[in-house]
Order: C-alpha cells, then sequence, then structure tokens
C-alpha cells in the first residue's frame, strides 16, 4: 500500500512539473509578440491583476513584501547552512537516500513557479511596445551635438529648479513625498492617459539600511505590487526614486521607460520638489552619456551646476563612501544579469538609456 502511495505521489508530481513547464513554456511564446503583450496583458490581465494586488498588500504602512523576503532570506541562510552541515557529517546522506534526487525536483519546481508567478504578475511588460512607440517619439537618430544640447539644457533646469524649491518648504518626510507624488501622477493622466495605479501602493523599505550597503535606492515587488523606497538615502533623491517605483508599478518596467514616464509625471505635475529631484537624477545619467565620449565636455557642464546643487551631489558622494562594502559590486554583478535577462542588453547603463528618449522628446517637443 505505502509502494502505491508513493507511485501515486510521484505521478502527481510529474504532472506538476509538466504544467509548469508548460506553462513556462506559453509564457516565454507570448513575450516573443510585444503586440500581444500590449494588447492582451499590458491592457488586458495586467491592470486587473495588480489592482487586485494593490487592495491586498497596499492597506498596509509596512511592506509586506519585505516581511516575505527577509523571512524568505532567513529561511534560505537556514537551508544552506543545514546543507553545509550534513554533507560535512553525514557525506552518504544525499547518496544514500535519494535526498539529491528529490533536493533537484524541488528545486526545479520552485524555480519553474517563481518564473511563471514573476512573469504573469509583472514580467511580462518587459515585453511590451515600447513607450517611446506608443508615445510617437521614437524612433529618431541623433547627432553627438544633442547629447550636448540636452546637458545645457539639463543644467539649466537643475539650477533653476534648485532655486526654486529652496524657497518652497524642504519635504518632510516620506507621507508628503508620497502625497506629491500620488497628484503628479494624477496629472500625468489626466494630460496623456496613463493611469495612475489605483490604490498606489508606495512604501518605506524596510531594508534601507541594507540598499545602502548593496547600491539600491528603490525596487518594486512583482509578487506583492508594492513599490518601495530607500527613506535613508539623502531627501533630495527620494521624489525621483518614488516616481521611477510608480512608473514600475504601472506597468512600465524597462529602467529608462520608468525614468522617463517619472519625469512625464513630475513635468505634468510643475511640482518645484518633484522637477528639482528629477532633472538632478536625468542629467547625471546625460552627463555620464557624455562622458563615455566627452570627458572634458562632461566635466565642463558639471561646473556650471551652481553651488547648492553642488553641495546636494557633495552630500551624495559622502553618503556612498560611509556605505562602501563588498556587497555593492556582487549585488551590481547578479542585477547586471538580471536587467539583461529581461529585454535589457546594456545591464546597468540601461538607467542611463533615458538620456536617448529625452533626446527624442525634445526634439519633437522642443522643451524639457
Amino acid at each position: 500500500m505505502s509502494k502505491s502511495k508513493h507511485t501515486v505521489v510521484n505521478r502527481k508530481r510529474l504532472a506538476f512539473i509538466i504544467g509548469l513547464l508548460l506553462l513556462a513554456l506559453g509564457i516565454f511564446l507570448w513575450s516573443a509578440f510585444p503586440a500581444a503583450v500590449e494588447q492582451s496583458y499590458v491592457h488586458g490581465f495586467y491592470p486587473f491583476y495588480a489592482r487586485i494586488q494593490r487592495i491586498m498588500m497596499g492597506w498596509s504602512p509596512i511592506s509586506i513584501g519585505d516581511l516575505i523576503y527577509g523571512v524568505a532570506g532567513i529561511y534560505f541562510i537556514y537551508k544552506v547552512v543545514k546543507w553545509i552541515y550534513r554533507v560535512i557529517n553525514r557525506k552518504q546522506y544525499y547518496l544514500s537516500k535519494g535526498v539529491f534526487q528529490r533536493k533537484f525536483v524541488t528545486t526545479l519546481m520552485a524555480l519553474l513557479v517563481i518564473y511563471n508567478v514573476f512573469n504573469l504578475s509583472w514580467g511580462l511588460n518587459y515585453n511590451r511596445k515600447p513607450v517611446g512607440i506608443t508615445m510617437g517619439i521614437l524612433p529618431v537618430t541623433f547627432a553627438d551635438s544633442d547629447m550636448n544640447i540636452i546637458n545645457a539644457r539639463l543644467v539649466e533646469k537643475v539650477n533653476t529648479y534648485k532655486e526654486r524649491a529652496d524657497i518652497q518648504a524642504p519635504l518632510s518626510g516620506f507621507s508628503v513625498i508620497k502625497r506629491h507624488v500620488v497628484i503628479a501622477y494624477d496629472s500625468l493622466e489626466k494630460k496623456t492617459g496613463i493611469k495612475r495605479p489605483k490604490p498606489t501602493s508606495l512604501k518605506p523599505s524596510l531594508w534601507g539600511w541594507l540598499g545602502n550597503y548593496s547600491g539600491f535606492t528603490g525596487y518594486y515587488n512583482p509578487f506583492t505590487g508594492e513599490a518601495q523606497i530607500n527613506t535613508t538615502v539623502p531627501e533630495f533623491l527620494q521624489p525621483f526614486v518614488a516616481l521611477h517605483e510608480v512608473a514600475h508599478q504601472q506597468g512600465f518596467a524597462k529602467e529608462d521607460e520608468a525614468s522617463f514616464v517619472g519625469f512625464l509625471a513630475a513635468k505634468a505635475s510643475q511640482d518645484d520638489l518633484l522637477l528639482y529631484s528629477t532633472y538632478l537624477e536625468l542629467f547625471l545619467y546625460a552627463n555620464r552619456n557624455l562622458s563615455f565620449y566627452d570627458s572634458t565636455g562632461a566635466k565642463g557642464y558639471r561646473s556650471q551646476l551652481s553651488k547648492p546643487v553642488q553641495k546636494d551631489l557633495s552630500i551624495w558622494r559622502k553618503f556612498n563612501e560611509e556605505h562602501q562594502s563588498i556587497m555593492e559590486p556582487v549585488v551590481a554583478y547578479l542585477y547586471e544579469k538580471f536587467l539583461q535577462s529581461n529585454e535589457q542588453p546594456k545591464g546597468l547603463r540601461s538607467y542611463d538609456a533615458v538620456t536617448t528618449l529625452m533626446i527624442a522628446y525634445y526634439k519633437k517637443y522642443g522643451e524639457l
């Protein structure tokens, strides 16, 4: 009887694995057709599913996804330590009892589940039509002189909005930033029809201290629909991070597109505080792009930043220097591989690619 039961369990597990493999294959084939993804997923399944996520998880002021990540991290460490202990003390354990084979099957099932849930929850947004095409500003060709023009225009914007932002009362905490960001995306929805995620599940990260040593300022959790920002970084950076992560929540998965949509939201709001944070970040991207082939020119534009802006950048540099660790290059390498495997072959430089969208936008509208 026990042998028959064991066989039935194996058959059920095999059927489950086959089902997961077929679903993964279907998702892979689906992702190969951006028009189909745009119509059936971006404007069909994803908005409905993501809204359910935000309703279920957004009520809590604490990031539920961060709690899940924390528990998963502790469990993973426990299993690794347990595995090492068993290998050292019971060398024949995995071979004699077939544990290795069972662990392999279990791991395969877990990876397939993660792949399928990730893509259905959010990941297929990587395969949507490029936002530039849907907005009618790409494809566009540009000369090296356009990169100089963008740097010059952004320097002007950064200096102007730094002065205006300093006149206003400074942002005072996460709740104020969130309110400004929600208003910005409501303005964007009225202007362009790009819908704000409702409810907007934007929360402070529980792992900001860890992010300081691994290099992240914000992230989107596709499994819970929550957007998190690292509220321990200098405050002038946080508005743009929040705008960027809410764009991810809207379904703009690629990093350059999320930054571009964040820019559009800040511009639609005409909020000086949001605009300063946004233009500063965009200038850093554009200036880094320029430095690859004209380091002298890039340095010249940086020197044109006003003293208050230079002070902010000095604060940011000092913050990074105080939080250097061996974790950051490891995390950066793994994240680059993740980006490259999700339709962003430039890896971490995908963030800088927003400059191309900014040039296209400027060439069409004559303004930033």
